[in-house]
Order: C-alpha cells, then sequence, then structure tokens
C-alpha cells in the first residue's frame, strides 16, 4: 500500500504536491542488498543513525548570465561580457568605457566548449573542483577547472567568475587542452596555487585572492614558456600530476627537453615551486634540493597518493612508496610496494580514516594499499567499468558520514557511457557499500561563513 503522508523537510525539500507526496518520491534509500543498480532501488536519500538526509550535489555545468555591455560602464577582473552577439572574459581590472573589441589586452573572446552554445549561459562540464585556504585563514576560495576555463566562485557577487581562458594576454600563451579530454591535477603548495592538465606549462596562481589572475610559472623570454632546469639546455614544459610531500612540490611524469618521461618525478628546491627554484642534477648540488629520480618499470606513473609518512606513487601495473631520506646525495629514498597491482585512475585515489589509502586497482577492485580489497561486494559494478574509461572515475572522502563515495561510469562506451553514472559509497568502519544511480563529474567542498 502506497502511504500517503504529507512531506515537510529542510533535509528532502518541499514538492509542490504537498501534501500528498508519496513518501518514497520524498525518500527513495538504496537497497543494502542488490549488487548492481540493475537490479536495486537506488536512492537520492542517505540514511545513518535513523535519520534521513538528502543526497548533496549540483549541477556538473557552471552557468553565468552574460552582462551585456554597455559603454562607459566600468568592469571588473572576471567580468563576461557579451557584445554584438560576440562573448569577452575581462582580464584586467577597471574597463571603463572600452568595448572589448578594441581592447585586446584587457579582453579576450571566451571558447565555448565544443557543441556548446551560449544562448543560455556559459555551460562548462566541471572537471576539478579545488578549495584554497590561505595559512592565516583568512582567504577561503572555490576554483572549478573546465576543459579550457578556470572559474573562481565570488563570495562578493555570488557568481562563478573567469580567471583563466584559452587565451590571455597576461602573458601571451594559448591554453592548448581546449581540444582534449583533460585531466587536471590542483595542488596547494606556499600559500600558492599549482595546477597542471597534462598539456600546458604549470600554472600558478599568486596570493590567491578574487582578483589574482593565473599565470604560467615560466622561464624567460629566451626559454619560451618551459621551466628552466639546467640553464639553456634542459627544460621542462608539463607534467601529469602534482602533489605534495614533506613541504616539496612533486611533479610526475614530466614532459622535458628530450620528450615525454612518464616515468619521472621532478621537485623543485624545498618549499618553493618558481622558475628560479627548479635546477639540478640527479642529485642534491648548489642549487638546492632540486632533483629527481625516475621510478623502475616499463609501466607509466597514473597518481599518487599519501600513506602514513610515506608518498605511494601509482603506475599502471605496480605501486612504490617514496620517502624522505635527506642523506648528503639524496633527498627521498624509494621502493617497490606491489608488482602486481597498478592504478588507471588517478581520481580514484583517497585517503579514508587514519591515514589508509584507497585506490581502484587496474584489475578492476576497490583497494586499500595494505588491507587488500574491498569492494567484494559490489565487483561486477566495477567490472562493468570500460578499461577506456578508467580515468573518468572520481573519488572522495566524506567525513560526516565516514564514506568513500566512487563515483563511476558503469557500461560501455559504445552505448553511449561516457560519463559517470553511478556513485558507490563505501563505509571505512563497518565495510558496508550502497549504491545509486547518480553520477558525479568531480567532487570539491567549501563553506560559507
Amino acid at each position: 500500500m502506497q502511504l500517503q503522508y504529507g512531506i515537510f523537510s529542510p533535509k528532502a525539500g518541499f514538492a509542490g504536491d504537498i501534501p500528498n507526496i508519496l513518501v518514497p518520491e520524498a525518500f527513495i534509500l538504496p537497497d543494502p542488498h542488490a549488487n548492481s543498480v540493475a537490479d536495486s532501488t537506488v536512492g537520492n536519500s542517505h540514511l545513518r543513525f535513523g535519520e534521513v538526509h538528502k543526497v548533496k550535489g549540483r549541477s556538473q555545468y557552471l552557468k553565468h548570465t552574460w552582462t551585456a555591455y554597455a559603454g562607459g560602464t566600468t568592469y571588473y577582473y572576471g567580468d563576461m561580457v557579451e557584445d554584438g552577439g560576440l562573448y569577452y572574459g575581462s582580464i584586467a581590472d577597471n574597463h571603463s568605457g572600452n568595448t572589448p573589441a578594441s581592447s585586446p589586452t584587457q579582453w579576450l573572446p571566451i571558447i565555448v566548449e565544443s557543441g556548446v552554445t551560449v544562448d543560455d549561459g556559459l555551460p562548462q562540464r566541471v572537471r576539478r573542483y579545488h578549495r584554497f585556504q590561505n595559512d592565516a585563514g583568512t582567504v577561503n576560495i572555490l576554483y572549478a577547472f573546465t576543459r579550457n576555463h578556470i572559474f573562481m566562485y565570488s563570495d562578493t557577487d555570488s557568481e562563478w567568475k573567469m580567471v583563466r581562458t584559452e587565451e590571455d594576454d597576461n602573458d601571451a600563451t594559448t591554453l592548448n587542452a581546449a581540444n582534449a579530454d583533460v585531466h587536471w591535477s590542483v595542488v596547494t603548495h606556499a600559500n600558492e596555487i599549482v595546477a597542471t592538465n597534462g598539456v600546458d606549462q604549470l600554472f600558478r596562481c599568486v596570493g590567491a585572492n578574487e582578483s589574482s589572475p593565473f599565470l604560467e610559472i615560466r622561464a624567460n623570454a629566451d626559454a619560451g614558456i618551459q621551466l628552466d632546469l639546467d640553464p639553456g639546455s634542459v627544460y621542462m614544459s608539463t607534467c601529469q600530476y602534482l602533489i605534495t610531500f614533506e613541504n616539496y612540490l612533486m611533479a610526475l611524469g614530466t614532459t622535458e627537453t628530450d620528450g615525454f618521461s612518464p616515468h619521472r618525478v621532478r621537485w623543485p628546491d624545498l618549499g618553493t615551486h618558481g622558475q628560479s627554484n627548479w635546477g639540478g642534477g640527479a642529485t642534491v648540488d648548489l642549487l638546492g634540493d632540486a632533483s629527481y629520480f625516475d621510478v623502475e618499470g616499463d609501466d607509466h606513473i597514473k597518481g599518487a597518493g599519501l600513506w602514513r609518512d610515506f608518498l605511494i606513487i601509482f603506475k599502471q601495473r605496480s605501486y612504490h612508496r617514496v620517502f624522505l631520506a635527506a642523506t648528503p646525495n639524496f633527498v627521498f629514498g624509494k621502493a617497490v610496494m606491489n608488482r602486481q597491482l597498478g592504478c588507471e585512475s588517478p581520481d580514484s585515489i583517497v585517503n579514508g580514516k587514519h591515514g589508509k589509502l584507497y585506490f581502484l586497482a587496474h584489475d578492476f577492485t576497490y583497494r586499500e594499499v595494505q588491507d587488500g580489497e574491498v569492494s567484494q561486494r559490489y565487483q561486477k559494478t566495477f567490472e562493468r567499468i570500460e578499461r577506456t574509461n578508467l580515468p573518468l572515475v572520481k573519488a572522495t572522502m566524506v567525513d560526516e558520514y565516514s564514506q568513500i563515495w566512487v563515483s563511476l561510469p558503469e557500461g560501455k562506451v559504445a552505448d553511449n557511457v561516457t560519463q559517470n553514472n553511478v556513485t558507490l559509497t563505501f563505509d571505512v568502519e563497518d565495510g558496508h557499500w550502497n549504491n545509486r544511480q547518480v553520477g558525479y563529474e568531480a567532487f570539491g567542498e567549501y563553506s560559507i561563513e
């Protein structure tokens, strides 16, 4: 029998047909005994300690309402303006009376995602969120990274503002990843944001605030846009992944003068990452701690995470632990931890409680680096991910529920499964799994005081 009750709850939200909404329409809890989404009742709610909570989330797209250009108006950094059917983004303050088209050093054309119109705003699929908080606790900013733009959420204006687009006259370069399905890796280091998309040079946001642009970490005019590792002879143009470890910024999978180095890990001097801090040879030398090492094996680096006092570097078919050596000749030591299992899903790597580190292995099992497999109950769901879709998998730790949420693309590319459509939740305390038929393209956290 259907239960005809009116539901009034700030957790579930309100329905237009109150007081005659059906209870299952307001609270749909996942079936804990199902083995896949196909044979289960998936949920829009979460039950914990007898309380029902609405699943939190937002659209995978950012949308912005365009401001019509008006002569004599003062525009500010991050403003997005429409002028005669053309769309522009501001990269400098105080554009009083300047039309976008006549001020190329201050305005740049907005390049919209392929196949997307701009009639109702600027839809951009979010690939990564990053929350920046400075050491003093006085700055708290949320950034969103799409394929070819970087946005910042403005508390002042309560809207998203563009802080980086495909071309930016601040440093006269092109964000080349506009036509690629890029993977963003973003960290906070030395009170700044450092980001890479694996295609362009590394970006940094100095003194992050509502007027701070993203600029390249670059050498000089003669060296172009690359980092000068050995003055005049060796340069690094980009890397695949970034992580901080023992106050060092680690660049993994670098592209250097001699090409792509899929096994290389390189770092600048301790606590730094500016252009002048990356020089160094294979060991510590007069240029400081800047150095590098290559991780053994033919398989490529695919991500990294922190476990206990170690940095764990994941390759396609193995993973390795790195530790601070601080010897007269070497900064870091390394050792193989597992030669049989690797990872092809860099965003599946996440810390749980008590320093544990979880990841989706290349054999489609979800595991903890020491405890082993934890995904037995939903193994069939993980196995329905196509290998080419493994980089889409996202995971995050939800401290409020003591759960790891793993969002994944269940199904075949031939059936048009190219985005995450299922989220599995793993309780790190009792080991229970649940599933829900909703996918997340990116996870992030942010709070407004």
